[in-house]
């Protein structure tokens, strides 16, 4: 991510990674709404998808969320809320990278 990209190459990025796994019937809107969004004053303000070629600006804040169903786990919600950077992008979240498990609140 860098000022200059659009909404439809961040699509396509996170797409092609389903696809190269077998998984690109998954990318279409029967199965995926879209791949983030901008963050403002409306809901799901400028989507991720492809054919959308809005240009993300330094200093553009969206979230970026690859959700998606696969037919091995159900429907994947997850994501990061970012800003772009003049060199890049940089996180605004700090939660731990790692798999959760729900029972992990139950225990004493």
């Amino acid at each position: 991510m860098k000022p200059g990209v659009t909404a439809h190459e961040i699509a396509v990025a996170e797409n092609d990674v389903f696809r190269k796994y077998g998984l690109g019937e998954y990318c279409s809107d029967q199965w995926t709404r879209v791949r983030g969004h901008g963050v403002g004053l409306h809901l799901d303000e400028v989507p991720i998808i492809e054919g959308n070629h809005t240009v993300f600006p330094e200093g553009a804040t969206f979230i970026i969320h690859p959700n998606t169903y696969t037919p091995i786990a159900g429907y994947h919600v997850f994501g990061d809320q970012v800003v772009v950077t003049a060199t890049g992008s940089e996180r605004l979240v700090s939660t731990e990278r790692r798999l959760f498990s729900s029972d992990e609140g139950s225990r004493s």
